[in-house]
């Protein structure tokens, strides 16, 4: 899992953490987000609830998520310091902002074909069928929202699917090939060679969330309104994303018995307005594993990857057949960093 927030950082708010943050502090990073466009905010989730290998066959139970958010310095601005420099002004403030969040869950299995066996190495082909289950798929956008010295009008409508009546779901296929020599492995894997899942049209539903204050009265509320007009655009953009093919090439090299040196490159093909992209859309990264302590391995890697960098290191404990193991991540993307930890809290080899 990961999250992250910037150009405002999770550490310039501990920094003040049990104290007040002085107005020119927090002056400053009203206009750092001004700078920047907005504040953004990401979180990610992956969850393997089972795997399982025995011979050539492998299967696997795993979910995915994430959330991203975008707030502009107004919003910023009315959190950090009120309305009353605005006030005072005579200016009116416009909170724009959006949230965006989306779920899956996928089993799969997994077959692994010898194409050639030699004495050092050999070739083999893999296929992982797969069925793509949607839970969730949520895009929240702010819609001319405006605080005045005596008016507060928040129009902020949502489009999200009702998984009660079928969120989306399709079939999938990835492809794999690998090849070993000696000390050297290489491979190559398509994902989503082919891909039929489809988010369900007619399961979304629109719900505008608005208030209405003045000096007078005040009327806020939430109810379901139809996907006409912009929000019937956005259900069509939601509902035509799609899995598109991915293509992911890596190299291991075992020098002495105890190091492993990585290289891998991967990238996800079309359009991002038009794909449901899982992780970073490109990265060229390497690594490296280092056994000295045979059962306590260590593990050390870094990528360039869309928009910025991740930088990554971990170990685990070999008892016998069993393996527990912990990574941590540091990935900073277009100003915004976030920490990851992976788990892997108990491993059969």
């Amino acid at each position: 899992s990961s999250a992250g927030i910037g150009p405002i950082t999770v550490r310039d708010l501990a920094d003040y953490s049990g104290a007040t943050i002085p107005a020119d502090v927090r002056r400053g990073w009203v206009n750092a987000v001004r700078s920047a466009g907005s504040q953004q905010g990401t979180v990610d989730a992956s969850l393997t609830l089972l795997a399982f290998s025995a011979g050539r066959f492998g299967a696997q139970l795993s979910s995915t998520g994430g959330a991203r958010m975008g707030l502009g310095a107004d919003a910023m601005e009315l959190f950090f310091l009120g309305n009353a420099e605005a006030v005072a002004a005579n200016r009116t403030l416009r909170p724009n902002g959006s949230l965006t969040a989306n779920a899956f869950l996928t089993p799969s299995v997994s077959y692994a074909l010898p194409l050639r066996r030699s004495k050092d190495g050999g070739l083999a082909l893999a296929v992982t069928a797969k069925y793509v289950q949607g839970l969730a798929d949520v895009d929240a956008r702010d819609d001319g929202s405006a605080i005045s010295p005596d008016t507060v009008r928040l129009r902020f409508p949502v489009v999200l699917n009702n998984p009660e009546t079928g969120a989306g779901s399709g079939m999938g296929a990835d492809l794999s090939l690998a090849w070993r020599r000696g000390t050297t492995t290489a491979g190559v894997v398509v994902t989503n060679a082919f891909n039929s899942f489809a988010w369900d049209a007619s399961a979304y539903r629109c719900r505008d969330i608005k208030a209405d204050i003045t000096v007078n009265a005040n009327s806020t509320g939430t109810s379901e309104i139809p996907c006409t007009g912009a929000l019937s655009e956005r259900v069509r953009q939601a509902s035509a994303r799609r899995f598109r093919p991915g293509v992911r090439a890596g190299v291991a090299f075992v020098p002495t018995r105890s190091l492993t040196l990585t290289g891998d490159v991967a990238t996800q093909l079309g359009a991002e307005d038009e794909t449901i992209v899982l992780g970073p859309k490109t990265s060229v990264g390497a690594g490296a594993e280092f056994r000295g302590i045979p059962f306590l391995p260590v593990r050390a890697g870094f990528s360039v990857i869309t928009g910025g960098t991740l930088a990554s290191a971990g170990a685990s404990l070999r008892l016998g057949s069993f393996e527990i193991g912990a990574a941590l991540q540091q990935r900073t993307v277009d100003g915004v960093s976030s920490a990851n930890l992976m788990l892997g809290l108990v491993t059969v080899r």
